[in-house]
């Protein structure tokens, strides 16, 4: 019996090694392409912000930036990237950025064009994979992110008074608070 506990052990232990073995192999080959694909995903992203312009290669920012964004202190956006965006002549446009917040379902990340005068070029929201279908995933569609074009940084949702006004999603208050923050 003590024979047949040992000999199960050391294949559970034998066949566990190969698995991490296998696994760490797995993770070598496929990291430098998921690590390409997912900086192809920014780069386009940027340049759907801004576009027809040069995207600097390197960011501004050494590490994620966290800002604590509204009266109540409940809106935290975590600024993970921005770089300089220059026209052929390398004059700088302005900066685009990628940041997240968090919305109704989760993370909801975000990319940003502003040009030197703090005017919003383009918006776009690349992934909110968790937010409700059909309430909050619409800050997913061009739609809602089309109305940040042309606006500055004092946004306000839902105020008709405002020539800075987002509408926000019917029936998707936190997401639409958390975009605008």
């Amino acid at each position: 019996m003590i024979k047949k506990i040992i000999k199960d052990t050391l294949a559970l232990v034998v066949i566990s090694f190969v698995s991490v073995i296998l696994l760490a192999v797995v993770y070598e080959i496929t990291k430098d392409p998921i690590d390409n694909a997912v900086k192809n995903e920014i780069v386009a992203s940027y340049e759907k912000v801004f576009p027809n312009t040069i995207i600097k290669e390197e960011s501004l920012i050494s590490e994620p930036v966290d800002i604590v964004y509204s009266k109540d202190n409940s809106v935290k956006v975590s600024i993970s990237d921005i770089r300089e965006v220059t026209d052929q002549n390398g004059n700088i446009l302005g900066k685009v950025c990628s940041a997240s917040t968090y919305g109704f379902g989760g993370d909801i990340v975000f990319t940003l064009g502003i040009d030197n005068d703090l005017v919003i070029k383009g918006f776009t929201v690349p992934s909110a994979s968790n937010e409700s279908p059909g309430l909050g995933a619409k800050c997913l569609e061009d739609g809602f992110s089309n109305q940040f074009i042309g606006k500055h940084e004092d946004i306000k949702l839902n105020d008709s008074t405002s020539n800075n006004q987002i509408d926000g999603i019917s029936n998707a208050t936190i997401t639409s608070k958390a975009i605008t923050f």
